[in-house]
């Protein structure tokens, strides 16, 4: 048989090791151990321990060096084995810049040897370096501090389950809307707070998502500490390891029980709305088809009157009689006027594609202007995908507008259109006289009119259909008309 070289084999491992005397004097030291330490074996051999790495060398009786000559007199006293299993402890350490002092964390176990009579002769410490693994677990206790602070932090309830989907962790948001201790909720879950009515939602579709690992997502009514049941919304996602697996289950509930009853309330409202809109819209085709009727009796009675006095009807009756009726289709526009105002702003078209430089030359042909009448239509006018018949509406009663108050033959209408970031900005402009500032506002309101080319043609209706067709869409009007220079009318439409 081969003798075995011990004194090779020392230096060869991989760990670190070195022998002390009973006065604590370095005997040997292998390798690894030197390499450790950034040492030389002839500056280590003969000298004492605590002389060569004092942890502290302007405090010898320092807390770390206590503990170290503590666990090896220990050796010395008992012969028995002693173990470290953490110590801080500063010692050289070569870097890419040289050899450094540096403070770094050890387990150290110390082994007596024994001479043939049974005392210790020797002490082999035998040290791993463990600061990477000391930092990690450092880090780890960092990261599960923050994570807590981070939980408490959060104005909701944040819980974690393990996989059988057993409470593991509440923060201070749930302890304190049930007004139940931590240690009470981890052992009695959900089930003492939670509405009877809800079980038969909740536990399926818990039961489902511990089975697949899907999103769990509910809502429940919990129990305040007060004893108010109150709706919450409940999210839990899984946290899977490596492997796929689930180990834990990160969840919160968000009391939304106002924002629930402001839904419900928002619900009603509209109902209410469709529903009076609805009487609305009959209200205004009878009273429409009601008002109109009179109207053209008045309109059939001024005929026979003009067919039966014939040659014998004078002028001045025969002014009267036209008078009467330019003032019956006055009023038959003003309660037409009235009956689209009372559908104007509806949100309810169906939307479409709308190329509005094709829906403003529809809507030239509609008006028909006087052949002096010049309307320009500017470049770049977009395509939105809108309510056709409200668009339309609005550029009808605008340009239409524009032409009556021009009050010149010779009127020109001009449309542009400009890039307003989330909305496009159209404007209606004439070279009409334009309109004072102290008119500006009143312009607006139902049934105001100014002077036009034709005041039988005027209800004073058409830019109040205008605004409340453009503010239901959560758009802007305004004008400005510097003096004398014609007016411009200004909408805001959205691009979507």
């Amino acid at each position: 048989m081969v003798p075995v070289d011990f004194q090779a084999l020392f230096n060869a491992t991989p760990n670190a090791y070195m022998l002390l005397d009973t006065q604590l004097r370095f005997v040997a030291a292998n390798h690894a151990y030197l390499e450790l330490t950034a040492s030389r074996l002839p500056d280590l051999l003969g000298r004492n321990l605590f002389e060569v790495f004092p942890h502290d060398k302007d405090d010898p009786q320092n807390t770390n060096a206590r503990l170290l000559r503590a666990s090896l007199e220990a050796v010395l006293a008992t012969g028995k084995r002693e173990t470290i299993p953490l110590i801080a402890y500063r010692v050289p350490m070569t870097t890419p810049g040289g050899v450094v002092l540096a403070d770094r964390f050890f387990s150290a176990t110390h082994t007596p040897l024994l001479d043939a009579s049974g005392r210790v002769e020797h002490v082999l410490q035998h040290t791993v370096d463990v600061t990477a693994q000391t930092h990690d677990l450092r880090q780890q206790a960092l990261l599960e501090q923050e994570a807590r602070f981070l939980a408490h932090s959060i104005p909701a309830q944040v819980w974690t389950a393990n996989p059988q989907g057993g409470l593991t962790y509440v923060n201070q948001q749930v302890t304190s809307y049930f007004g139940r201790e931590e240690r009470d909720m981890l052992e009695h879950g959900w089930q003492d707070v939670l509405h009877p009515d809800d079980l038969a939602v909740v536990i399926p579709r818990w039961t489902h998502s511990l089975a697949t690992g899907d999103l769990y997502e509910v809502e429940f009514r919990l129990k305040r500490a007060d004893g108010v049941f109150r709706w919450h919304l409940a999210r839990a996602l899984p946290m899977r390891d490596e492997t796929g697996r689930i180990w834990k289950w990160f969840g919160t509930n968000n009391d939304i029980d106002d924002r629930r009853r402001v839904g419900d309330e928002r619900v009603a409202l509209i109902a209410a709305l469709e529903h009076s809109n609805k009487e609305l819209d009959s209200f205004a085709y009878v009273a429409s088809h009601d008002l109109k009727a009179p109207l053209r009796g008045i309109t059939n009675i001024a005929e026979w009157l003009e067919q039966d006095l014939g040659e014998r009807l004078t002028d001045v009756a025969r002014g009267h009689l036209d008078m009467l009726r330019r003032r019956v289709l006055h009023m038959s526009a003003l309660i037409e006027g009235v009956l689209r105002y009372s559908r104007a702003g509806r949100i309810n078209e169906p939307l479409e594609e709308v190329a509005v430089e094709q829906l403003l030359r529809s809507v030239v042909e509609m008006l028909a202007p006087a052949p002096g009448v010049q309307i320009s239509i500017g470049d770049g006018m977009p395509t939105l995908s809108t309510a056709t018949v409200a668009l339309q509406q609005v550029f009808l009663n605008l340009v239409g507008n524009a032409i009556k108050h021009a009050r010149r033959s010779d009127a020109r209408v001009d449309v542009r259109v400009a890039d307003g970031g989330e909305r496009w900005v159209f404007s209606v402009s004439d070279n009409g006289p334009g309109i004072a500032p102290q008119h500006q506002d009143r312009v607006w309101a139902l049934f105001q009119t100014l002077p036009s080319t034709d005041p039988s043609d005027n209800t004073g209706i058409g830019l109040s259909i205008v605004r409340k067709t453009v503010t239901a869409r959560q758009g802007s009007v305004w004008i400005e008309s510097p003096q004398g220079q014609g007016a411009t009318f200004f909408f805001t439409w959205p691009k979507q």
